[in-house]
């Protein structure tokens, strides 16, 4: 407080001291018209620290609080400026398999200018995954002109971070492996039931068959959208779909917002299962096969990931299926 805006005769304030009588009253009501003291604040004050058992207002407390408020004042004053950044989180979620072909779904970066960002990787919940599988083998890396500029190498218990950095419009983001799990045995056994008797589909095949799903929604909406579901076409070993393929998968199978849901995914397999011509088995194994399944339904050779991105503006990160060549992983 002002000595100008307090007015307290010398006499009363060394009264005060001396036998602590000073009133709450009296130091509300010495408060000038105008001052910049809130009488409303200094009264909380006075009740919630200064008052004695017997109602009196203990003067050396109150001189504590006021010079305790003016060091608070000072060092607000002295400290450096810090602004509150907004920060963005954007996840996704891809998936790649090392054999028989090392395959990926990677993103290019879409931002207006350049932005600082923290990338993440962790592995997602896949079931057919066994367990710690692909743990330790994964590194997300950053390309800028086919440069490396960003490599998770930070351990945060279970995901892996690239720390602070500055991504550019167009860098590319791929998921590379060390290579541990190439050189592990592939299963020699009989292959699992996917087809029953009666031409429908084996439980455990429809729990791969969720699985997968999953794996492929990119942007998990739940539905599997047309680049999502030619990813996995693509994935396959198929050729893309067209626009005429996918009016028919919209057309004939379960659907939302203009993509395939889970139960229309898994009916468009349910349909292949009817094959006349009796390759229905052997294609869909291919499939499997290819998205780094063994002959029990065991992702041995695929995993999904999710990608977390915390940002200083906001950006996209595409997808887009791509071949993980020796260039890539040299680089």
């Amino acid at each position: 407080m002002k000595a100008e805006e307090v007015v307290l005769e010398g006499h009363e304030y060394e009264k005060a001291v001396r036998t602590k009588n000073l009133k709450m009253e009296d130091i509300l009501n010495s408060v000038k018209d105008g001052s910049l003291i809130n009488k409303e604040y200094l009264e909380l004050v006075l009740k919630r620290d200064c008052l004695t058992e017997e109602g009196f207002v203990d003067v050396g407390v109150l001189l504590d609080v006021t010079a305790q408020s003016k060091v608070d004042a000072v060092n607000k004053l002295l400290a450096p400026r810090v602004e509150e950044v907004e920060e963005y989180v954007l996840k996704v979620r891809g998936c790649m398999t090392v054999y028989p072909k090392v395959q990926c779904i990677s993103f290019t970066i879409d931002a207006e200018q350049p932005t600082f960002c923290e990338l993440t990787l962790s592995l997602s919940n896949n079931t057919d995954v066994p367990k710690d599988r692909f743990n330790n083998d994964l590194f997300l890396v950053v390309y800028r002109d086919q440069k490396l500029i960003g490599l998770t190498s930070k351990v945060l218990d279970d995901r892996y971070s690239t720390g602070m950095m500055t991504v550019n419009p167009g860098d590319e983001i791929m998921i590379v492996g060390m290579g541990t799990t190439t050189n592990r045995k592939k299963s020699t056994t009989e292959k699992a039931i996917i087809i029953e008797e009666n031409n429908k589909l084996s439980k455990r095949f429809k729990y791969a068959l969720m699985n997968i799903f999953d794996s492929f929604d990119v942007d998990q909406d739940g539905i599997l959208n047309k680049d999502e579901m030619n990813f996995y076409t693509v994935a396959c070993g198929d050729s893309e779909l067209t626009d005429q393929d996918w009016e028919v998968y919209l057309n004939s199978f379960d659907n939302r917002d203009g993509g395939l849901t889970m139960k229309g995914f898994i009916q468009i397999h349910e349909m292949e299962a009817i094959d006349p011509e009796g390759n229905a088995v052997s294609d869909l194994w291919h499939s499997l096969l290819s998205l780094g399944y063994d002959s029990q339904l065991s992702s041995v050779f695929g995993c999904s990931y999710d990608i977390e991105a915390r940002t200083s503006r906001l950006i996209k990160m595409v997808p887009m299926f791509q071949y993980v060549t020796k260039e890539h992983r040299a680089l």
